[in-house]
């Protein structure tokens, strides 16, 4: 089922948004509310769709949400964000990876001159990137340590 425009699913992210808007830093959007707020059931497609869609409008206004497994969805708190930023990085250094395999791979030995000049200004730009992002890898993890408030550890259960 392919799901199209449709004005319905707006309101519907409109009411989701409004209810996590009013929801406090550090709450726990379960998916048991969430359901009868935007009238979808749990883990249809509409459902993920609409919270995507919610998520997207969220980060307008500056509200962040985290997944949480079998639960729903977490409010970031402002010490949350660190975390993030490690989470993000970490994906920018999965990406930096990837174009070092492409670059790696690359037959430098069939370029021309200019591809060869091309090949060898991106490959310095790859270094200098690489190394500031995984200096500030090192720097994130060390300031915010392992606390991982997303873990099974750390979550308290409202559910009734």
């Amino acid at each position: 089922m392919e799901i199209k425009k449709n004005p319905l699913y707006d309101k519907k992210t409109a009411a989701l948004v409004s209810y996590i808007s009013s929801l406090s830093p550090g709450s726990y959007a379960h998916h048991f509310e969430i359901s009868p707020v935007i009238g979808e059931k749990y883990n249809s497609k509409e459902y993920r769709y609409i919270v995507n869609r919610a998520k997207r409008e969220l980060k307008k206004a500056h509200i962040y949400i985290k997944g949480v497994r079998s639960v729903g969805y977490r409010v970031l708190e402002p010490g949350d964000f660190n975390t993030l930023a490690v989470d993000e990085f970490g994906k920018a250094t999965k990406h930096l990876k990837e174009g070092e395999k492409a670059l790696a791979n690359a037959p430098v030995e069939k370029m021309n001159d200019f591809d060869r000049g091309v090949y060898n200004e991106i490959k310095d730009h790859y270094q200098n990137i690489t190394n500031r992002v995984i200096g500030v890898n090192v720097t994130v993890k060390r300031l915010v340590g392992h606390r991982n408030p997303f873990s099974p550890a750390n979550i308290q259960s409202t559910r009734p």
